[in-house]
């Protein structure tokens, strides 16, 4: 106000501060501030008769007792500013039971310091290491996965700002819809899922909720339009909590072209994701809806309009974890098989393309088929099944893949994660899931494409059985 600010678009001359006082005016000067989303969310509680207790994130910082007796916490709009002492806070509560709905973007994603002086409190967050004069590593006003070790904040919040986007075009935000994986999931409940009914992938809602500041869980992210739904990787990739399920994912890629910023690692992968997942032991539930405007989501309701799907989410979230003592399970989803190639594939007529991936979603090719079911999370008995990937010689946008329970493959083959969960000896309940390949071209070292579905003859020329794979449930 009148100075300086944390970013250098703010701040006179055009460099950022390091250090920012509380003791001014506050001034409203853009549309995404307090005033864009706070408020929306009051106002949507006030209507729906539900009472809440409103504290800030100074709260948590002051008194690691704050939320004490609190059974949901709920958190809207833009917080990336934590400090050490308030996500400490934060962490122990949900540890011991406290539920979370993050109808929020970027969360924690900066880690701050809160000093006093002379004339009041000053928030510091110099967002370079170098340039902070505290000595403590951990304390390092930088992003929290930079901190050494790092510390990332999916591991409080399910996702996180590592790879997002961040709409900062001069141009009218694109309108981004969100794709549920899990359309059965309860979070979903009542909600009117729309898309292509031609293609039987109907499952898309939100066009008015993501940005401008969203969050990612990390691993592979999303390729393009016919990428959604790819979930083959690990959500723990930047340390998310392990079995946390990705509830949705929006596809990013035309804000590129249109301006938009977001943090390293930067690769070509542009999405927006939404997770839930619960501590161990039967702690806390966490909800992240991974985007700012969520709950821009809930105007039509106030002006006396139906509920959106926002307003829908939003209530099932709030009615469930109000409650208390709610655990998301290690449940199973379906596996799908769909082309190997990273672009919407122009083989819509076979009902098996021998080309496959794997996916939670059939997305766009007609006649696809479950492949198999397999646990999301960690179950008694079962095993990490960990996914490699391989650069696709003979079309170097693609890749190829390799399921296996071994941690430690070489030959090319790079880790991309946990996979999904499964039996390594078949059990009463479970059946196998056979390894199939095929030459990739004509010279061996170009590698194998490989395949796994619960029969030993695929019937398709050229492919050739290897082993059992491993054991999933028999439903």
């Amino acid at each position: 106000y009148g100075g300086g600010s944390l970013y250098d678009f703010s701040s006179a001359g055009g460099r950022r501060f390091g250090r920012v006082s509380f003791s001014r005016p506050f001034a409203e000067r853009w549309n995404y501030g307090f005033d864009a989303w706070q408020p929306l969310l009051a106002r949507w509680l006030n209507r729906r008769g539900i009472l809440a207790d409103f504290c800030t994130d100074l709260d948590l910082h002051d008194d690691p007792n704050t939320l004490n007796g609190t059974t949901l916490m709920v958190v809207a709009g833009h917080h990336a500013y934590w400090t050490r002492e308030g996500r400490k806070t934060f962490d122990t509560r949900v540890a011991s039971g406290l539920n979370v709905a993050l109808f929020s973007g970027q969360n924690m994603c900066w880690q701050s310091r809160l000093e006093a002086t002379a004339t009041g409190r000053v928030l510091v967050c110099y967002k370079n290491a170098a340039a902070d004069p505290d000595t403590r590593a951990a304390y390092k006003t930088v992003r929290w996965a930079e901190l050494t070790p790092g510390e990332p904040e999916n591991a409080s919040t399910g996702l996180g700002s590592a790879g997002a986007a961040t709409w900062t075009g001069g141009a009218v935000r694109p309108a981004t819809r969100f794709t549920s994986h899990t359309p059965e999931h309860w979070v979903f409940k009542g909600v009117e899922l729309e898309g292509d009914p031609r293609s039987g992938w109907v499952r898309e809602f939100g066009s008015d909720l993501v940005g401008p500041y969203t969050d990612r869980a990390g691993g592979a992210g999303i390729e393009g339009p016919a990428d959604v739904g790819t979930r083959l990787f690990s959500t723990t990739a930047f340390g998310a909590p392990l079995g946390a399920t990705i509830l949705a994912s929006a596809y990013l890629g035309n804000w590129q072209a249109l301006g938009a910023q977001r943090f390293e690692p930067v690769d070509r992968r542009w999405s927006a994701e939404m997770v839930i997942f619960s501590r161990n032991g039967g702690a806390g539930t966490v909800f992240n809806a991974g985007t700012s405007d969520w709950v821009r989501g809930l105007a039509p309701e106030l002006a006396g309009q139906a509920a959106s799907a926002a307003g829908r989410i939003t209530a099932n979230v709030m009615a469930r974890l109000s409650t208390g003592n709610h655990v998301e399970s290690a449940d199973v989803r379906a596996w799908w098989t769909f082309d190997e190639d990273t672009r919407p594939s122009g083989n819509t007529t076979e009902p098996l393309n021998p080309l496959i991936r794997l996916a939670v979603e059939p997305l766009q090719l007609q006649g696809t088929i479950t492949a198999f079911r397999a646990f999301v999370g960690p179950v008694p008995g079962a095993v990490p099944i960990y996914r490699y990937r391989a650069a696709q010689h003979t079309d170097p946008s693609g890749f190829r893949y390799l399921l296996s329970m071994r941690a430690d493959h070489a030959n090319g083959w790079t880790p991309n994660g946990i996979a999904f969960y499964a039996y390594p000896n078949q059990i009463p309940g479970t059946k196998p899931i056979y390894r199939h390949h095929i030459v990739q071209a004509k010279t061996v070292a170009e590698g194998w494409r490989l395949f796994y579905f619960g029969a030993e003859r695929l019937g398709y020329p050229g492919w050739s059985y290897d082993e059992v794979a491993f054991f999933v449930p028999q439903i």
